[in-house]
């Protein structure tokens, strides 16, 4: 079987594009025949993951589409567009060239915007929409919740729940790698306001000003339009919380190790299932999150902390609770730790993928 995947490839680093990264190397490891197409512009994406038009860039998407010729014909297509109808619609050549040919195709879907972007749309970009999700053989969620995406536009019979992955080398063996003698925050994920950026910064402010004893990372990049206001915020934090930058590979499992509360209070509209929540189980940490997205499929009060949205009182009441009795939570971490080793591997996605790919291909 030859499987072409076409979809978004590190860098920059995201969910979609870490997932699509390992699947691949999954996929050869498996001596499987996969080509890709690395939809991701070299010319700049926009602080909120949108690509900028530019003539230059019609000129590069046109020699992006011409490498599906140079690649013959796979017996399906795998691939993972964007949730707004350009997000969609820049995949439109390929899935002309999918029904050209009669290849089948699989759209695997990473967040949870598709469904209300096809409701909100009229007209011909409703049809336009529609038409290229549809024409899919199957279509691939993170979790249960996350089905509804695909409603109006796909047989539900056809849809598929794979869970995230977190990668081998993230995840702890132990316990004994972690300590929770002190209360040590992190948020890992791009620093934009609806991922919750600015009430957890607030909410640190408010620690720093009862005196309450903590240690804070952040990581990730920040927002263009947020920069200087998040900047301000983060040296009045000093020294208590540290800005880290992008994080990466062993520094990214270093910062996981040495913190030991997760705190991503996010409300982001195209939310699906987070690798960084993932990631931050793998390593003993305490998740404090909203229930917004695939979130609620991940965890529960029984391993999780929740905390409403946009509320930044009920966030320091929360962080306040955990500091003062962490090792209490212990259990918490415990619980997760296991919970990634059981269904969260990456062997476990990359062969639940290729089962639906296998049963969907072109003989």
């Amino acid at each position: 079987m030859k499987i072409l995947l076409i979809g978004p490839l590190p860098k920059p680093i995201t969910g979609v594009s870490l997932a699509n990264k390992t699947l691949l190397a999954c996929f050869r490891k498996k001596g499987i025949q996969v080509s890709a197409i690395n939809t991701i512009s070299k010319l700049g994406v926009s602080s909120k993951g949108g690509e900028h038009f530019s003539l230059l860039k019609v000129i590069e998407f046109l020699l992006i589409y011409l490498k599906v010729f140079k690649i013959g014909f796979p017996n399906i297509i795998y691939c993972t567009p964007g949730q707004t109808f350009f997000g969609v619609a820049k995949y439109a050549p390929f899935i002309f060239y999918a029904k050209l040919f009669k290849i089948p195709y699989v759209i695997h879907l990473h967040g949870n915007y598709l469904g209300r972007e096809y409701s909100q749309l009229v007209g011909w970009k409703k049809r336009v929409f529609k038409k290229l999700i549809a024409g899919a053989a199957a279509g691939i969620v993170l979790s249960k919740s996350l089905r509804k995406n695909f409603e109006g536009l796909i047989p539900q019979t056809c849809v598929f729940e794979v869970k995230n992955f977190v990668n081998e080398y993230i995840i702890l063996k132990n316990l004994q790698e972690k300590s929770y003698e002190q209360p040590v925050f992190l948020f890992l994920s791009n620093l934009m306001k609806e991922k919750g950026i600015g009430a957890f910064l607030d909410a640190l402010a408010v620690l720093k000003s009862e005196n309450k004893k903590f240690k804070a990372f952040i990581a990730g990049a920040i927002e263009t339009g947020m920069k200087e206001r998040i900047e301000q915020k983060l040296e009045a934090l000093k020294p208590e919380a540290e800005y880290l930058g992008v994080v990466q590979g062993k520094e990214k499992r270093a910062v996981l190790l040495r913190s030991n509360i997760f705190v991503f209070p996010t409300f982001y509209a195209m939310e699906g299932q987070p690798i960084a929540l993932l990631e931050a189980m793998a390593t003993g940490n305490i998740p404090v999150v909203t229930a917004h997205a695939g979130i609620p499929d991940v965890v529960s009060p029984e391993n999780a902390v929740f905390v409403e949205k946009e509320n930044v009182q009920d966030l320091v009441q929360q962080l306040s609770v955990l500091a003062g009795n962490l090792k209490g939570y212990k259990s918490m971490a415990a619980l997760n730790l296991e919970m990634i080793k059981e269904a969260y591997r990456e062997e476990k996605f990359s062969d639940a993928v290729l089962c639906i790919l296998k049963k969907y291909a072109k003989a």
